[in-house]
């Protein structure tokens, strides 16, 4: 059934408004909130925000009411048009935001200070209001200035360096992890930190003014790099479809007679190692593991190199999913290695009712989207309508009176 506009249970941030303003870092941010019930409102130039002409497009058909990126980030928001160059539209903005809650944005100090929103021009006429910068090194230091993209960043904050193919290979590259994850990265940082900052005003009645770097956010989402290097000086290195580490590990991924990979795992426990050694026994496949001492899992794993090899006989015979399925009867952590697409028609995702249908009126019919990825029955998050034509609550949004209880008017 379709996501109506209006309607089911309020999410935990019903009565929240939020002002969106900047650029591709925020947007995320302003979903995640808007999924939890806030009224997030979409500042865009007259000509639309430019994450709307990033592609792909339905039907391959390039427009800005028909990108599916920008869908995607900007579900259950609406949207207004604001001319900030004028005072008229500076004007109007300054009257929205003293009927919101939170101020996300994603603007250069002389922006703020241009749009007179800054902490010194807001603080006082709005004390309840909470601020959320997002950008990608933060207000001050020697990098405050410097220009960025989600690849540039990504190699700078960390990340790219511990992602791609085996370093053995000195001809190999780093490999830039998906799209857009250094924004959504500083995204859901700056959600965690608006979050905690209205909980916060619930006590001590007032507002603040939250910095988010996405330089810093990187940073901290790089697995073990950051801790060998602090505490062993030790520099991790590249593994094709597994973790970075200091030292190589075994190979776990392989390819599947169908063609797809899987990756595999070998067992901790001493009954699933057994189950294994069975299995491969069962299909014919000859092995020398049957060592009483191989109990003990650091002895297993000792070998690990030898019992890959074997499981790649076993993969040559096998298609992944068949492998996938095989191995999770036996206890052991395989998977085979899906394209996103595939989500759509998994089982998993249908008994949880991950992918949910949304209502887009303007082109007669409705759209799966991913849904939520918690479910909370009391306050639950949910697309409450999908992105907003550009403009498209230009005179409900503008002709509301200031909401009683708002903003700094609180």
């Amino acid at each position: 059934m379709a996501v109506p506009f209006a309607g089911g249970p309020a999410g935990a941030l019903n009565g929240v408004r939020v002002i969106e303003l900047g650029g591709i870092f925020v947007e995320w941010c302003g979903r995640l909130l808007a999924s939890m019930g806030a009224d997030v409102v979409k500042i865009e130039p007259p000509e639309g925000a430019p994450t709307r002409g990033i592609g792909p497009f339905v039907e391959g058909q390039p427009h800005n009411e028909r990108s599916l990126f920008f869908w995607h980030n900007n579900a259950g928001k609406r949207s207004v048009t604001l001319d900030l160059i004028t005072d008229e539209g500076r004007g109007r903005l300054h009257r929205l935001i003293d009927t919101a809650d939170v101020l996300l944005f994603a603007l250069t100090a002389d922006e703020e200070a241009a749009l007179g929103v800054d902490h010194d021009s807001l603080v006082s006429a709005q004390p309840r209001l909470v601020r959320c910068s997002i950008s990608p090194f933060g207000p001050d230091g020697p990098y405050a200035h410097l220009h960025t993209s989600d690849l540039i960043s990504m190699a700078l904050g960390g990340p790219m360096q511990s992602c791609g193919y085996d370093h053995q290979d000195p001809e190999l590259p780093p490999v830039r992890p998906g799209a857009s994850h250094s924004f959504q990265t500083a995204s859901h940082f700056a959600c965690t930190g608006i979050l905690a900052a209205l909980f916060e005003r619930e006590e001590s009645g007032r507002g603040q003014s939250i910095e988010v770097a996405a330089h810093d956010c990187l940073a901290v989402t790089v697995e073990f790099a950051n801790t060998f290097w602090y505490y062993r000086g030790e520099i991790v290195r590249r593994q094709s479809g597994r973790h970075a580490m200091v030292q190589p590990t075994a190979r776990t991924q392989y390819r599947c007679a169908d063609g797809r990979y899987i990756n595999l795992g070998l067992p901790r426990d001493e009954r699933a190692w057994r189950a294994l050694l069975a299995t491969l026994t069962e299909k014919g496949i000859e092995h020398d593991l049957d060592d009483v001492s191989l109990a003990d899992p650091a002895a297993r794993f000792a070998v690990a190199s030898r019992a890959y090899d074997l499981l790649e006989i076993l993969c040559a015979t096998h298609s992944a999913e068949e492998l996938f399925h095989l191995g999770q009867g036996l206890g052991l952590t395989w998977g085979a290695v899906r394209a996103p697409e595939e989500w759509l028609s998994d089982p998993q995702a249908a008994a949880r009712g991950f992918i949910v249908e949304v209502d887009h009126p303007e082109l007669g019919r409705a759209v799966p989207y991913a849904g939520a990825p918690f479910i909370a029955p009391a306050s639950p998050l949910r697309i409450r309508r999908r992105a907003p034509l550009l403009g498209e609550d230009n005179d409900d949004v503008l002709g509301e009176p200031q909401r009683p209880g708002q903003g700094g008017s609180r």
